[in-house]
């Protein structure tokens, strides 16, 4: 029995986890093309946002109260859909973690499949929501100082615009990197003999 596994073909880990080099390359234009579109969704939707932003909710106006509250739902979303990425991500890290190692304390003899590149999507997907706190909290903290200095009657150079896109584009590759690390994962298992 040792010498038939002695003599069998070595493959290529990168094959067997995550496909050819092409088909790689194939996976990675594809998220890029996806990040582009979501990029300009995204400014567009800031395009649409930046005349409400100049409202002035002193006045009492029904719609203005209505955009505040509006404005307020989007802030706890948004603090929802960070947890929610820092935890489907995360979790799924240890998930496999903890699945390598439960294969590797009951088969002592075998190899356990290739879950590197899936792994790495998801450690990439975490760090990137982690990016996307701090650029929040960078947004916050601009849009507050442009305010402040403007209410004093500075002129004001408004940027904050820029570190929100940063923060979003972050937030879309967290969520393309957990799908991209499922089909990996899956893609791993499902070659595994």
């Amino acid at each position: 029995m040792g010498e038939n596994s002695a003599r069998s073909p070595k493959k290529n880990p990168a094959k067997t986890a995550f496909g050819s080099g092409k088909k790689s390359r194939q996976m990675a234009a594809n998220a890029l093309r996806f990040m582009l579109m979501a990029w300009r969704v995204i400014k567009r939707i800031l395009d649409f946002l930046a005349p409400i932003t100049k409202a002035d909710p002193q006045k009492g106006e029904p719609w203005v109260w209505h955009i505040t509250e509006t404005f307020k739902g989007l802030i706890t979303l948004s603090v929802e859909l960070v947890k929610m990425l820092a935890l489907v991500n995360g979790g799924a890290a240890v998930a496999l973690l903890a699945y390598l190692g439960n294969f590797a304390a009951h088969n002592s003899g075998e190899r356990p499949p290739q879950l590197t590149h899936a792994l790495l999507w998801f450690c990439g997907g975490l760090a990137a929501t982690a990016l996307a706190v701090l650029c929040a909290y960078l947004t916050q903290l601009r849009l507050y100082v442009e305010e402040r200095r403007q209410h004093q009657g500075y002129a004001v150079r408004v940027w904050h615009h820029w570190v929100l896109v940063v923060g979003s584009a972050l937030t879309v590759f967290a969520v393309i990197a957990f799908l991209i690390g499922c089909f990996s994962a899956a893609a791993a298992l499902a070659r595994w003999p």
